[in-house]
């Protein structure tokens, strides 16, 4: 057994198909039964708010797989001699693949669940996503500014973690990210459903519209300066300052790192213009929603 392995991870392939397809599906699918499993076993546990302890339980799950992906990333760009750009591409929509994964699973928690009983272990969720009694329509996004500069606070958070705790910070960024949006998100539309006569396909539709395309480029953002941070880190461990593999590791990362505030910085005027224009075409009435823990 290697380094990383969990019992719940061995249950899974080891290797990852070839097909961009069936990796994508085989990723999106382990980060939901990992994420899953964290919740339920967190909640087996009695512990109050155990919704903290499903998030180290998933991260501890994810470990394997996320080294697994650094590895390939370091063999193509190292031993392969690869364009870096298509294997830092290869790895970081591995990694939105596993995102996708755990935000599905946690909405799905979320909608299971039900609101009226979510805060006994996800409050914190409901207590930094400020639900409020709004609906996705009635959603106030924040200015450009005010949405950049907590776009690059998360991204600050995620680099230092991922410099201090190299995979299992990304990963712990990674997951809380995907349970306070995908619970966040997944109340808000059920609220706003439940007020509008709209059918199901075209709501999630539009609502989707509306909110995947930030989400996406935040993520990407996030993802991509914390393998920068990984990766200096680990340079730093195996060759020390003054090596030139370090300089070139730290150009590189640099450049990872503009990326990732590119990227960010999308999100942000995505979030402020284009997801308000979308979501206003939904119907506004209230819904008569429970307060949380009501």
């Amino acid at each position: 057994m290697t380094p990383g392995h969990t019992l719940l991870s061995l249950l899974l392939p080891e290797q990852l198909p070839a097909g961009r397809a069936r990796r994508t599906l085989l990723l999106c699918g382990e980060g939901a039964f990992h994420a899953t499993a964290a919740v339920l076993v967190a909640s087996w546990t009695g512990i109050p708010q155990s919704g903290l302890v499903a998030l180290l339980l998933c991260t501890a799950g994810l470990t394997r797989r996320f080294d697994q992906l650094l590895d390939e990333n370091r063999r193509g760009i190292y031993e392969e001699r690869r364009p870096s750009p298509a294997v830092n591409a290869r790895t970081a929509k591995s990694l939105l693949a596993l995102f996708a994964g755990l935000l599905a699973s946690f909405a799905g928690v979320a909608l299971f669940v039900g609101e009226a009983h979510l805060g006994a272990d996800f409050g914190f969720v409901l207590q930094l996503a400020g639900l409020g009694e709004g609906t996705l329509a009635t959603r106030h996004f924040g200015s450009t500014l005010s949405l950049l500069q907590h776009n690059c606070l998360v991204l600050l958070t995620a680099l230092v973690l991922a410099l201090l705790y190299r995979g299992y910070g990304a990963l712990l960024v990674l997951a809380f990210n995907a349970c306070v949006w995908g619970m966040a998100l997944a109340l808000l539309a059920h609220r706003g459903f439940g007020a509008t006569g709209m059918g199901a396909l075209p709501y999630a539709a539009l609502a989707l519209a509306a909110v995947l395309p930030h989400l996406l480029l935040e993520v990407v953002g996030y993802l991509l300066g914390a393998l920068a941070g990984i990766y200096v880190s680990k340079a730093l461990a195996q060759y020390g300052l003054d090596d030139p593999r370090t300089a070139e590791v730290l150009r590189a990362s640099g450049v990872l790192l503009a990326l990732s505030l590119v990227a960010v910085a999308a999100g942000a005027v995505v979030e402020a213009t284009i997801a308000p224009r979308l979501l206003g075409e939904l119907p506004v009435q209230r819904a008569a929603v429970l307060a949380p823990g009501g």
